[in-house]
Formats: C-alpha cells, structure tokens, sequence
C-alpha cells in the first residue's frame, strides 16, 4: 500500500465584505487548485466571507507511518476476533472439522451476498 493523496486546505482566510479581484490575486494557485467563496450568515457573530484553497498533496511519511500503524493495529483487532469466534464455536458445535465447514459456508455465503 502506497502513499495516498489528500485534500489539505493551504489558504483560509475570513473577510467582512465582499471579496474582489484584489483581494485573491496574489494567492499563488496551481492548476489543480479547488477554490470557495461562501458567505456565512449568522446570528450570534457578525456576517462573513470565507475564503478556502485546497490543494491536492501526497500525504508526508510521518501521516503513511501512522496510517500504516493503524491498519496494522486493526488487522491484529479483526484476528483476535475471528479467533475469539472460533473458539466459541468450538465450544458450542466441538468438532473442529465441523466448525472448519460452517466457517467456509459463512464465508461463502457472505462473498454471494446471502
């Protein structure tokens, strides 16, 4: 598994007025760029324009790292598990090749959709 690509907002920026030409001509954009302009009417704080810029990134090897320690976390979870249910099997049905033939016709019947 590979790095993967992200969204990552690179500019946010609040205005009272309206926003023109001048006040986003010196953000330096790329091709790719997503750009918004929303208004945010409220009615606890004052009225405002916001200003985002997001920019597709590689994600950094420290956010791979973590996202590889993550699901590496998980694959252990999901086996302690699926142990954890073998074994309960094995207590209510005993016979391991029994229990070896329920497992392979849930997991077929779960990959046709059943």
């Amino acid at each position: 598994m590979g790095k993967i690509k992200k969204w990552k907002t690179i500019i946010y920026d609040t205005m009272d007025n309206h926003p023109t030409w001048k006040d986003i001509k010196d953000i330096e954009c790329q091709d790719d760029d997503r750009i918004s302009i929303t208004y945010e009417d409220s009615d606890y704080t004052e009225d405002k324009y916001i200003i985002e810029v997001e920019r597709e990134v590689e994600e950094t090897d420290e956010e791979y790292q973590k996202r590889m320690d993550i699901a590496k976390m998980s694959e252990d979870i999901l086996k302690k598990l699926r142990y954890q249910q073998y074994l309960e099997l094995c207590k209510e049905f005993g016979d391991k090749n029994k229990i070896e033939t329920l497992l392979y016709n849930r997991d077929l019947r779960h990959e046709e959709g059943l």
